[in-house]
């Protein structure tokens, strides 16, 4: 991390450590215009979808807006449902064998968007999974950024693109310290520039699970949360506001421990060559199934340097799923040293401003105890 990231990690410590957890993360929070604009610009992609795809088209939101994860200027992600695409597309003669459905589905669209959705950004790339039609929206004196995709189902596993989202909006809404963490990382993340995986770090969903997946080793959050009983409906996840539950406080030490995890990601230095008679272990990874790491299978070795499973999936059909398959060994490198040198600067802060915290914080705080030693 750079100066301007320590610079957002101390003026948050000092909002923290004056208003309390809670207070301290609020500005976090999206404002109720948000929830409008989303129904505004849900109202205007559908009637876009629909004059080029009948009217049998609709628009559904997912990823970080339906988990009430996301923050005040967080993109939005919406795919297109089209059951008339393709006898709209072969109709029409616009859709040819060397183009994927899905590039030809987002093109013809574009020509029915009103003004107010620019065209940002193509990713058509035939290595992305999910083609995306990056849009700006303007909405008064707001401006967001929206990725849209198509087809509401993921092929792959054959489940609806926003059911991970429930799970995670689930835990979230049963977890008091889940979500405002989760939004802290999300930030911090976005501050640092390591939140896109489209350039090789993880996305929004993985820095969420590896939340989950730290609370629950904290003891915070327990295992028979972890299922898919008890999942929101779709439609009230959408429009109705997120829960707080009661419980306890996120405290300073559930944030600084956060980062220094990342310390115990760091593997073994491993042979990579194949040895005879033995197969090259799966990269190392976290599942919220697992309370220690585990491995990841064998085949995500060639893809990933991490493994993070999707929780979502792996319940629904047993499949496993890799949140953070865009890594990189070079991205995954950089994260692992912006943990530890944001672990180190509010560890520093901690140990400077420990009668300050403790003065106005609603929860004690002790140092830890090689602080102890190096302040005797």
């Amino acid at each position: 991390g750079g100066p301007a990231s320590h610079h957002y990690l101390l003026e948050f410590a000092d909002e923290f450590g004056k208003r309390g957890p809670s207070n301290g993360l609020a500005n976090l929070k999206p404002d109720d215009e948000l929830d409008r604009i989303a129904r505004s610009l849900l109202d205007e992609l559908t009637t876009a979808a629909r004059k080029a795809y009948r009217d049998s088209a609709s628009v559904r939101l997912f990823g970080s807006y339906v988990q009430r994860t996301h923050l005040k200027d967080s993109d939005l992600d919406v795919c297109i449902d089209a059951p008339q695409a393709l006898e709209v597309l072969t109709g029409e003669g616009f859709w040819s064998q060397d183009v994927r459905f899905e590039v030809a589905c987002l093109q013809y669209l574009e020509m029915a968007l009103p003004d107010n959705l620019r065209i940002k950004e193509r990713r058509y790339n035939k290595k992305i999974r999910v083609p995306i039609l990056v849009l700006i929206y303007k909405w008064r004196q707001r401006v967001i950024e929206i990725d849209c995709s198509v087809g509401t189902m993921d092929e792959k596993f054959g489940v609806e693109r926003w059911h991970t989202d429930l799970f995670v909006r689930k835990i979230l809404d049963s977890c008091s310290k889940a979500r405002p963490l989760a939004r802290f990382v999300k930030r911090w993340a976005k501050v640092e520039g390591i939140n896109n995986s489209f350039q090789g770090y993880l996305n929004s969903l993985g820095w969420v699970v590896l939340v989950i997946w730290h609370l629950k080793s904290r003891g915070s959050i327990p295992q028979n949360l972890l299922t898919l009983s008890g999942l929101p409906n779709y439609e009230n996840a959408v429009l109705g506001a997120e829960r707080i539950p009661y419980g306890e406080e996120l405290t300073w030490e559930d944030i600084i421990s956060f980062f220094e995890a990342f310390n115990s990601f760091r593997p073994l230095i491993e042979n990579h060559r194949l040895r005879s008679g033995h197969l090259v272990p799966g990269p190392l990874g976290v599942s919220l199934q697992h309370t220690k790491f585990f491995r990841g299978p064998p085949a995500e070795r060639h893809y990933s340097p991490f493994y993070i499973e999707d929780p979502g999936i792996k319940l629904k059909t047993m499949a496993g799923e890799n949140v953070g398959r865009s890594l990189k060994k070079d991205t995954w490198e950089d994260i692992l040293r912006r943990c530890e040198e944001t672990a180190k600067v509010l560890r520093l802060f901690q140990a400077e401003h420990l009668d300050f915290l403790q003065r106005h914080s609603q929860q004690p705080l002790q140092p830890q105890p090689q602080q102890q030693q190096q302040q005797q």
